[in-house]
């Protein structure tokens, strides 16, 4: 048993100390009670006769005023380290985006879509040129690409394994604003309310993001760049001297790369006074038949899809020119997997045959992305098109495109409009000039223009007959009237007494012009009747046009 502690016995003093204590506690409690604290917080309970009284201290305390140029230094603190967190928020993003699983359920082709962060498993056919770019990339400061798929590439291939190796990767489309803001809106999307780093050059942020990746590299990615083309001149030439600045010294951890689509090196030239271009560009050829058989089954085998050899040989040849554009092959493979509703799992010939085969899935296409467009654009896109596919070379240049388009009456606001659809529905793309994405589109618009002719033709003949039977109506009331107001005056149905009865004189008048209404109606009526036979009954049904004839005669004549 563990045995009991004893109390601890106070001395004679020390008892007598507390009783003191314990005698004022409660002398306090009958006289009042005084709490002294810098900020006192309870509760005081006063009842009978007792008595509260609060006094409360105020202290003033003075606080210096900061100068404009400690606000400014505050302000600049403060935006550069939300820049530091936006860096680390920006590698998070991207990771979770790649990570992303895929649907588990639905169609595995991406119709005409280009492939995303997530999308990197089902992206086959390009191993050897994405491990080129990303040799390019890692010994060069400045890379360039041109292509078919380049956005696919990047967001699929390029980035994940840039993200994987610890990097920092920015994709930055061209558009309207200058690339500088583009860039820093990659990071802080609300740079416009960021007076410090919105106004500070590109080198200068470039380098101070370069310098929170603790010795890795920041890959700034530009896709679109022929769309600087459609800049100011300054704005260009600013660029220029940013970028050189950048890889000249100021911001040495940082590589670039700029996109642009097959053929259009033109963009490119702002640099080749600083670097040799064509020994840092990756072209990015369409698919060859190797790598197209690596799309079709690698997407298919995701969904257990089974498809027959017959089916993989007649796509490859339908579409082999003698290489494959990645989108008309997603395309087509989305089609046939059953677009989006249920899914087909099984791809036989007999199908491929019903759906018209490759040129008619992209045929069908084409209809279906004309009627999708607004209805004052449908007509002016079907001329675009047709101005496209009357091409000799297939291309064209934008202005060449808007002089066709005003002499078949529409505006150039329309046609950009019009021709901007048209390239993101992929059935028109860009290189150095515009042309039709397929060949296999041509017997579709043929077939439009085929169309379009024979209204027109429908419309001029039309008219042409309207205005004959115009002039040969107007001949049948003016002749019908003569003939039948002679008739009355030569032959004696009336009795002749002499002219110089008035009242006898205005009733035959009257009589004569009544007789010339009746005229007029049965010569127009008959002369109808003629052209009408004549125009509508033709060749071997000519007896006919005779035999109504007649009969239209007969009942003009009857009216008289």
């Amino acid at each position: 048993m563990t045995p009991a502690v004893e109390k601890e016995k106070k001395s004679p003093d020390q008892e007598q100390i507390g009783s003191k204590k314990n005698k004022k506690k409660e002398a306090d409690q009958q006289a009042g009670q005084t709490i002294d604290a810098g900020n006192a917080i309870g509760s005081v309970n006063v009842s009978d006769a007792g008595q509260l009284t609060l006094t409360q201290r105020f202290e003033q305390k003075i606080y210096t005023t900061l100068s404009p140029d400690e606000l400014q230094l505050k302000a600049e603190k403060s935006e550069l380290r939300m820049l530091e967190a936006a860096i680390r928020q920006k590698h998070i993003d991207l990771e979770r985006l790649v990570n992303q699983p895929l649907p588990e359920k639905g169609n595995p082709f991406l119709f005409m879509e280009a492939f995303t962060l997530r999308d990197g498993s089902r992206f086959f056919g390009r191993d050897k040129v994405c491990n080129d770019l990303l040799e390019y990339l890692e010994e060069n400061h400045t890379s360039f690409l041109e292509g078919i798929g380049r956005t696919s590439l990047l967001q699929a291939k390029v980035i994940p394994e840039l993200l994987k190796q610890g990097h920092l990767p920015l994709l930055v489309s061209t558009c309207a604003e200058s690339l500088t803001v583009s860039i820093k809106k990659q990071l802080l999307p609300n740079i416009e309310g960021m007076d410090f780093l919105k106004k500070m050059a590109l080198p200068e942020f470039v380098r101070r993001v370069t310098d929170h990746l603790n010795g890795k590299t920041l890959y700034i990615l530009i896709d679109q760049f022929e769309e600087l083309d459609h800049q100011p001149e300054t704005i260009r030439e600013v660029f220029k001297a940013d970028w050189t600045l950048c890889v000249t010294g100021i911001a040495q951890n940082a590589h670039w790369l700029f996109a642009v689509p097959a053929g259009l090196k033109r963009p490119l030239k702002i640099f080749q006074d600083i670097i040799t271009i064509n020994t840092k560009l990756v072209t990015l050829q369409a698919l060859e038949r190797g790598d197209a058989i690596q799309v079709i089954k690698g997407q298919s085998k995701l969904r257990d899809i089974e498809i027959d050899e017959s089916v993989l040989l007649a796509i490859l040849k339908d579409l082999g020119k003698p290489e494959i554009e990645p989108a008309q092959l997603e395309l087509v493979c989305f089609m046939l997997a059953g677009k989006k509703g249920a899914l087909v799992k099984k791809w036989s010939m007999e199908t491929y045959a019903e759906k018209g085969g490759a040129d008619g899935i992209l045929s069908g296409y084409l209809l279906d992305t004309i009627n999708e467009l607004e209805l004052a654009e449908r007509e002016p896109a079907w001329h675009m098109l047709a101005a496209l596919d009357d091409l000799p070379l297939g291309a064209s240049s934008a202005d060449e495109l808007f002089k066709k388009m005003q002499d078949v009456g529409v505006e150039k606001v329309v046609a950009d409009t019009v021709l901007q659809d048209l390239r993101e529905k992929h059935l028109v793309e860009y290189a150095a000039a515009y042309k039709l994405s397929s060949k296999s589109l041509h017997p579709r618009i043929e077939e439009w223009r085929n169309k379009r002719a024979a209204l027109e033709q429908a419309k001029e003949e039309l008219w042409k007959q309207t205005r004959n039977i115009g002039g040969s109506a107007l001949r049948g009331l003016i002749g019908g009237a003569l003939g039948f107001m002679l008739a009355y005056w030569v032959l004696p149905y009336v009795e002749r007494d002499a002219f110089n009865d008035s009242q006898f004189f205005v009733w035959y008048i009257f009589l004569l012009l009544l007789r010339a209404l009746i005229g007029a109606m049965a010569g127009f009526l008959m002369i109808l009747g003629l052209d009408l036979s004549r125009a509508s009954l033709k060749g071997k049904r000519l007896g006919l046009a005779w035999l109504a004839s007649g009969l239209s005669g007969a009942c003009s004549l009857a009216l008289y």
